[in-house]
Order: C-alpha cells, then structure tokens, then sequence
C-alpha cells in the first residue's frame, strides 16, 4: 500500500559505515539500544533500605518480652536487672544492643552464672521477633573455698570460679565454706580436684540430714585439697571427718552400721568425733574419754569374717606344731 512505511530493526546502526548494510527506499530503521534500567536499580534499592530498617532499626525487632522457668530461690526482678543491662548500649555508635538480631543471649548467660551463683546452668534463648526465653537450673548447695586470697566458688566441675563476693549475692541459697588449713592457694579457672568433690560434698550434707538427722554447721575445714578430707562441725557438738573420694552412700552404710551396732544415735550428744576418713574404717572418741587414749575402732562385718578367717588360720597352725612337737617328743 502506497504511503504505508516498513519498519526496519537494525542492531547495526552503531557500526562501522562500511559493515553497514543499505536500506531501501521508504523503509524507516529504528535503534534497538537498550536503556540501563535506573528505576528497577532504585526501587531495589528502596526494598533492601526498607528492610534493613525493619531488621536493625524497627522498635518491633527490640527484644522486649523476658519469660524465665526453673527459678525458686532465684528472683525474677534479679534476672530482669541483668536483662535490662545487657539491652543497653549499643554497637558502632548506631545500632542498639535491643535488636533481636544484635542481642548477645551468650553475654546475659556468663553474666547470670557470675553475679547469681545459686545458678547451676542456665540456657538463654531468643524467640523470633522480641521475646528472650531462660531456663535456669538452680544449685542445691554452693561450696566456696576458701585459702591464700579470695575465696572461690567450686563449680560442679571441680572448677575455681569467682566467688569473693557470694555471701552478699546468696540470699537463701544453702552456702558452705570450706577453709584450707594447709594455705595452697588457688588461680581461677584452675579444676581443684580430680573427682566429682562438689556432688559427692552435697550428697553427704543431704544424705546426714534425711537419714540420721545430723545437721552440720555451714563452714568446715580441710588439711589441704589433695588430702581429699573434710572436718564437719555437728550442730550436736562433735566433729565428723569425711573423705569426699568415697562413695557417700558407702559412708552412710558405715554411719548405719556405728548407730545400730556400736553407739546408739540418741546418745550422739557425748561423742566427741567420727572418722570416716580410712576405707571399711570407724574411728570414734568420746568426750569424756582421756585425749591419751586412742580413738576407739569399729570394725564392719566385712572385717569381722576377716578377722575369725585368720583366727581360725592361726589356731589351726598353732594346733598343728603343738602336734609335730608331740611327734617328736
């Protein structure tokens, strides 16, 4: 059709003239040279700003919200104190510490475990988009040791921790001192003992007072921590000696076999000291005995068999050179 133009696509119209090719008559040739795309480059730029704010800078992403299980002798406006401490500050002079996504959960652990010691574990966790969940387990006993310098708390794992200011941070925790006599001091971080002291220390306190009743008073002391003993003061008024490398449920059935067999528990009152200290060993002296006099010796059942075995061995022998004397007579 006459004045009806063909359109004519050139990709080519940027080369060279002589790698051009010629365009007829009447055809009209466009440019397919594509423009760079600012505005798709903006508005990405635009979602990425935006949601930058919302993850870094949006008051919905401050952890707000504190939820806290496991806690008795642990209050709740102790463990929000050091909630509240950790949100505050923040990074680079810009970003706050509140963030959900800034917020150190590993930071608020270390701190509880150092200022609460009636803290055993704790775990700290965030919940997406505002909430901090800690579950605490709480310590039925704490044990300080106390020698050259400040005293140290013993963690379950035999550890030196920090612990010079516990009786001020306690509140109604069962607190005990050991002192060491012998003065070695102890760095901390250093593992004291090589055996689960603080457990089996704990299950002997327990086990003393559910079965026989005996309460100790809450600062013992030790000859040195690689002696393995511990000297109790009775609230009756005598000293028990126990080694914390034995079994405490060993050293209960030695204590059963002493009240039942030995000593009656209601007359407790005129003893002067128990010790436990020796293997398949009970040593007693009362209080009214001469300090001359050797502690008495209770032996157990084991020992007793022991003891009419070699009897019986020694009369038999004895029996037997009585015999060859007569033969030879």
């Amino acid at each position: 059709m006459l004045g009806k133009k063909r359109q004519v696509f050139r990709e080519d119209l940027y080369l060279p003239k002589h790698q051009l090719k010629k365009v007829k008559r009447g055809e009209v040739v466009t440019s397919h040279k594509k423009s760079f795309p600012w505005l798709a480059l903006f508005l990405w730029f635009c979602f990425v700003g935006t949601f930058a704010y919302m993850l870094l800078f949006s008051p919905v992403m401050n952890v707000e919200v504190l939820h806290v299980e496991g806690n008795s002798r642990v209050t709740q406006s102790d463990v929000e104190k050091y909630f509240a401490e950790e949100r505050e500050g923040v990074f680079g002079f810009v970003l706050k510490r509140q963030n959900f996504f800034l917020f150190r959960t590993g930071a608020l652990r270390n701190r509880l475990q150092q200022e609460l010691p009636a803290i055993e574990n704790v775990r700290v966790e965030k919940e997406f988009p505002n909430k901090v969940n800690i579950f605490i387990e709480e310590r039925q006993i704490a044990v300080l040791w106390c020698s050259r310098g400040p005293c140290s708390l013993v963690r379950n794992d035999s550890v030196a921790a920090e612990g010079a200011n516990v009786p001020d941070k306690k509140g109604n925790l069962p607190l005990y001192t050991i002192v060491d006599t012998g003065g070695l001091p102890v760095t901390l971080g250093e593992k004291i003992f090589d055996y689960p002291f603080v457990e089996h220390f704990r299950e002997n306190v327990q086990l003393l007072r559910e079965e026989f009743g005996i309460a100790v008073k809450n600062e013992a002391t030790s000859a040195s921590r690689f002696s393995d003993e511990v000297r109790f003061n009775t609230e009756t008024g005598y000293e028990l000696l126990l080694s914390m490398r034995f079994d405490p449920h060993q050293n209960m059935k030695f204590l059963h076999l002493f009240f039942d067999q030995e000593f009656s528990l209601e007359r407790q009152g005129e003893l002067k000291s128990i010790d436990l200290r020796t293997e398949n060993r009970i040593y007693y002296a009362l209080k009214n005995s001469n300090p001359e006099d050797a502690a008495e010796e209770v032996k157990t059942d084991q020992e007793k068999k022991e003891d009419t075995v070699n009897d019986s061995s020694v009369k038999q022998s004895t029996e037997k050179k009585d015999n060859k004397t007569k033969k030879s007579e």
